[in-house]
């Protein structure tokens, strides 16, 4: 909706503001943003059901659209006309290229499962990255601090109750 006040007819017209004009030049802006998207505005894909892992995170290296992943089906008919269908197969396609919206000179498709493993093996190395980092010793020295004077206070507490306890007795 597109329109900033209601119109009300009577006997003359009259302009009702429903809401400010700073909210609704916001309101445009985001409405305007959902209705034309550009290609690289989107950082993370709205959904996927496909297997992939890096679909429509994927851009291509030489025009810098998306890559899409897409599947297909290797099938062959032998003389006798039976058809034998293969197995389905990931792949990431250049969508500036496959929907030619520009001249993309790059390949237009990559086998999604030789991608797939790159991404795995570059997550893998980031992670034995964080578990081989060092602790850092100044942290040590912060979190022992730390415990040694809740361990503390945990004592005084423990004494307190228990002198409490003995001048209730007495």
């Amino acid at each position: 909706m597109r329109t900033r006040s209601i119109l009300a007819i009577c006997s003359e017209e009259i302009r009702i503001d429903i809401i400010d004009e700073d909210t609704y030049n916001e309101a445009q802006r985001i409405l305007d943003g959902r209705a034309i998207k550009t290609e690289h505005e989107e950082s993370v894909a709205k959904f996927s059901k496909s297997e992939a892992l890096v679909s429509g995170t994927l851009y291509c290296g030489h025009c810098e659209s998306k890559m899409n992943a897409t599947s297909h089906c290797d099938s062959y008919k032998t003389k006798d006309g039976v058809r034998h269908p293969g197995k389905r197969k990931l792949r990431y396609i250049c969508a500036g290229k496959a929907m030619k919206r520009n001249d993309c000179d790059g390949q237009c498709a990559y086998l999604g499962g030789r991608i797939d493993s790159v991404v795995r093996k570059q997550i893998e190395d980031a992670f034995k990255e964080i578990l081989t980092t060092p602790r850092d010793v100044s942290i040590d020295r912060q979190v022992k601090a730390h415990l040694t004077g809740l361990k503390k206070e945990v004592k005084d507490l423990e004494k307190n109750s228990l002198t409490q306890r003995k001048s209730i007795v007495i």
